[in-house]
């Protein structure tokens, strides 16, 4: 297992510059539960902040919930009703009737972006537009054009008693993580274990940087970078308790004509437990 160096990890951007363009690499958005786990033998409230922000985890832009979707316990989805939506934070409250693991998952329709140079000096320009469509919409004199089709979610997971899996199942589409140990059973200096997949299949290469919270407090992010193998496992050691992000990103060739390749970005917040 791979414990966090926190005195030497590099500064990265939470977004893997080598695989997403400067455009495509938007806030990243996270949830931050007021509490991961609550031992009540009542149904329980929990407040959950919802921000858009390159600082983890400080609020920077407030984002709609409208695809925000809620899994039971006992798997079944819902939608939240009300929430406030501010200019740097948006907030919902979150009954847990049910004992065991709530997932809570936002993820909107994945999007196509064409990136090409022009002039002379080799301008980067953008365009809401695919492939097919760059043949009419790129302007004249545009070069080193290519789609990209993007997609992201983002993850959390608060527990009530004992941890569950029930919502915890995947679909088999798409990317997404399957978490080995159960995140709300996170624990400081003990070794987690993920395995990510696409289409139900683990990812080689796919890159994944852990960060914990308050990197607004030091110069350096000190977070982790992993890259899965063959078996789509990234193997961890939180070295102290408290929040943190983790971003997975994975780019690969696109297999629809409206796009050169495809990238797609996970983030989850969790929390790991005090010893």
């Amino acid at each position: 297992m791979k414990s966090i160096n926190f005195a030497s990890a590099a500064v990265l951007t939470i977004l893997a510059t080598s695989m997403l363009s400067q455009t495509v690499s938007a806030h990243p958005v996270y949830m931050l539960p007021g509490d991961f786990s609550l031992s009540s033998d009542k149904a329980e409230w929990v407040s959950v902040d919802v921000s858009a922000s390159h600082t983890v985890f400080s609020a920077d832009k407030g984002i709609g919930l409208q695809d925000l979707k809620i899994i039971s316990p006992d798997g079944h989805s819902s939608r939240i009703g009300s929430y406030f939506k501010g200019q740097r934070r948006s907030v919902f409250d979150l009954e847990l009737q049910q004992e065991g693991t709530y997932k809570l998952k936002i993820q909107g329709k994945p999007g196509v972006m064409t990136f090409y140079k022009i002039g002379k000096r080799g301008t980067e320009k953008r365009g809401f537009f695919d492939k097919i469509e760059a043949r009419t919409q790129l302007p004249k004199g545009a070069y080193d054009a290519e789609s990209i089709r993007f997609s992201r979610q983002s993850l959390s997971f608060v527990t009530r008693k004992a941890p569950s899996r029930g919502a915890l199942t995947l679909s088999g589409k798409g990317f997404e993580l399957e978490a080995l140990t159960h995140p709300n059973d996170i624990v400081s200096g003990e070794g987690a274990e993920m395995k990510l997949l696409m289409d139900g299949k683990p990812v080689t290469g796919a890159e994944v940087e852990i960060t914990r919270s308050g990197t607004k407090y030091r110069n350096d992010r000190e977070s982790l970078k992993l890259i899965t193998k063959e078996d789509g496992l990234i193997n961890f050691t939180p070295a102290t308790a408290g929040p943190y992000m983790l971003t997975a990103s994975l780019e690969q060739p696109s297999q629809s004509e409206r796009a050169d390749k495809e990238i797609a970005v996970l983030f989850m917040t969790f929390e790991a437990m005090a010893e």
